[in-house]
C-alpha cells in the first residue's frame, strides 16, 4: 500500500514510519523538516510542506492508497483542525478513502475516562487551546465519512512500534 504520513517526524509520527515501512508498505513522509527523519529506506520518500498550506497537502496526497494523521503543535493549537482540514479536502479531492488520524485522550468520545485533574486544570485551563484543536480535528474526521475512527493516544514515550494502532476498529493498512 502505498501511504502518506502527515506528521511524520514527531514522536507518533516516526513510529507509524517504521512500522509501515516494517510492514511492506510505500511511505511519503510529509513534515516541515523531513531531513529530521534519520532513517534511510527503499521504499521511503520524503516530502517537505506544510499542512498549512492547502495546495502542498494537495499535491502530497494525489496517489496515495491511504493517509495517517499525526500533527502536532504543542499548547498552541489550531495546526491539527486546519492541517486536518486540508488533508480531508485533499483526500476527497484525489478519492483517497481510507484515513486514520491521531487524537488525545479525552477528546471526543473518551473525555469520560478523564479525571478531574484533566478535564478541569490540563484540559480546562493549562492546554485549553490544544484542546480545543484535538476537538476541532476529531469533528472534521467525523463529519468526512473517511477511515477509521480516531486512535486516542494518551503517552507516547517509549511505545514499541506494535503499540500504535493497539485498540482500534481499523488501520489503513488491514483488508
Amino acid at each position: 500500500m502505498n501511504l502518506i504520513i502527515f506528521g511524520a517526524t514527531g514522536t507518533v509520527g516516526r513510529l507509524l514510519v517504521d512500522q509501515a515501512l516494517s510492514q511492506g508498505h510505500r511511505v511519503t513522509a510529509f513534515a516541515r523538516r523531513p531531513s529530521a527523519l534519520k532513517l534511510e529506506h527503499r521504499d521511503l520518500t520524503r516530502q517537505a510542506g506544510d499542512v498549512l498550506d492547502r495546495g502542498a497537502v494537495a499535491d502530497a496526497v494525489e496517489g496515495h492508497d491511504a493517509v495517517l494523521i499525526a500533527l502536532g503543535a504543542g499548547r498552541k493549537g489550531t495546526v491539527r483542525a486546519v492541517g486536518t482540514k486540508h488533508i480531508v479536502e485533499a483526500m476527497q479531492r484525489h478519492g483517497v478513502r481510507r484515513l486514520v488520524c491521531q487524537s488525545t485522550l479525552g477528546a471526543g468520545d473518551s473525555r469520560a475516562v478523564l479525571n478531574f485533574f484533566w478535564k478541569r486544570i490540563m484540559f480546562g485551563l493549562l492546554l485549553r487551546p490544544a484542546y480545543a484543536d484535538h476537538e476541532a480535528q476529531e469533528a472534521l474526521v467525523r463529519q468526512s465519512g473517511l477511515g477509521a475512527p480516531m486512535s486516542p493516544v494518551s503517552c507516547c514515550g517509549n511505545l514499541p512500534t506494535t503499540a500504535i494502532c493497539a485498540g482500534r476498529q481499523a488501520c489503513p493498512t488491514d483488508p
